[in-house]
């Protein structure tokens, strides 16, 4: 009877226990409520007292006539000249750099023809292909979009080595200069690619004042590209790629499998849609190269025979090494890359079709356009605003 009666006691001290802790939790609460709501209430009291007020002022409407007014939609020579200065890469001097791949890595280019053929038996194998070194030549030259076309370069080509896990890429940079610039050398470094950077000054094309100019861009700089494939002699595939144009990381993977000359599709190249070889079904032979750029061009006595854009086709290091092709500077506008491909083929049967049959579109022909000044977010009549927040932002 008195253990009953016990615990009867300690259950009602339990509840009133409770009950008392519930009284003091609604308090809080209620106390909470009511300064969310104070609070509220002074926020919106004041928001209504600073709009009468007349605090917030709006700005003019768009169709207001105080609207901000458009300069000139053009540069003048001075601003342009500015501008060139300041997103130009530093002229101090730095020396050529040629970087060494490892000796155990890659396979030297051997000196006898049958070797050469030999080593070319099994691509196949990506075993094989993993040991090719893949050198892309880079002609580039001071203007206002170099930095954004390299860097738009060395992005795929380092998508397309950790993509395709070929640690083999070699990249080259003929810069046209007298001296490499320290931006350029950063971007290849930046690459995590292996590289060489030197500087071949085409003296003729920078000149303006002589009537008679180099008709090749670049010529001088790619001619110093396959000599710098045979300073680092590791046998490969050597691709001309233009920092203005835009490439599928898929390429250069297709790239491995050249054996001598190979040659694919470039899109929207010559102001046509693409530029492409066709491939004899039957035969599985390059039959016609079909471009809509002078097709059939003649210089004297001379035609057109590869209408082919420089980024549709490479060459392996064995066709480098056995034909010792190099561009001509005797060569005629429309006919450097007709005359080039002639010393490495004889017809457009020995070219060897990538891409599935040159069907697969993986270079384009793009450009990027130089800025206009009525297109610039912050002017200030003379420009030095805008000037020193470019030199900033580079």
């Amino acid at each position: 009877m008195k253990t009953t009666v016990f615990f009867i006691m300690v259950a009602l001290l339990v509840l009133g226990y409770l009950h008392l802790l519930t009284m003091y939790a609604q308090r809080i609460d209620s106390s909470v409520i009511f300064h969310h709501v104070a609070a509220r209430n002074s926020i919106q009291e004041e928001f209504k007292q600073s709009h009468q007020s007349q605090q917030y002022q709006s700005g003019p409407p768009l169709s207001d006539s105080r609207s901000v007014q458009l300069p000139p939609p053009r540069l003048s020579a001075a601003e342009t000249k500015q501008l060139q200065e300041l997103t130009a890469f530093s002229s101090q001097e730095l020396p050529p750099l040629v970087q060494r791949i490892p000796d155990h890595q890659g396979r030297s280019i051997p000196k006898d023809k049958a070797t050469l053929l030999q080593q070319l038996a099994d691509l196949d194998d990506p075993q094989i292909r993993a040991q090719r070194v893949l050198y892309i030549i880079t002609p580039t030259h001071k203007r206002i979009t170099q930095r954004v076309d390299l860097m738009r370069l060395q992005q795929t080509l380092t998508l397309a080595s950790l993509q395709y896990h070929h640690s083999l890429i070699y990249w080259i940079i003929l810069e046209d200069a007298p001296t490499c610039s320290h931006a350029v050398r950063n971007i290849a470094q930046e690459s995590g690619l292996y590289f060489a950077h030197k500087a071949v000054h085409s003296s003729d094309n920078n000149n303006k004042k002589k009537k008679k100019k180099t008709p090749h861009r670049g010529l001088a700089q790619r001619n110093a590209g396959l000599e710098t494939v045979l300073q680092v002699g590791k046998e490969g595939v050597i691709y001309f790629a233009d920092d203005d144009n835009g490439y599928d990381s898929r390429l250069f993977a297709e790239l491995l499998f050249t054996r001598h000359t190979s040659i694919f599709a470039v899109g929207l190249s010559g102001g046509a849609a693409y530029e492409r070889c066709h491939v004899d079904p039957t035969t599985g032979k390059v039959d016609a190269i079909l471009s809509t750029w002078k097709p059939k061009y003649n210089v004297g006595k001379r035609t057109r025979k590869f209408p082919m854009d420089m980024a549709g086709f490479a060459l392996s290091t064995t066709a480098l090494v056995t034909t010792k092709a190099r561009f001509r500077p005797q060569s005629t506008a429309g006919m450097l890359e007709t005359d080039f491909l002639s010393l490495l083929v004889a017809d457009v049967a020995e070219l060897e079709p990538l891409a599935a049959n040159c069907t697969r579109i993986l270079a384009w022909h793009v450009k990027t356009t130089e800025p206009q000044w009525a297109h610039n977010p912050e002017l200030d009549g003379d420009g030095t605003k805008t000037f020193a927040l470019i030199k900033s932002m580079l």
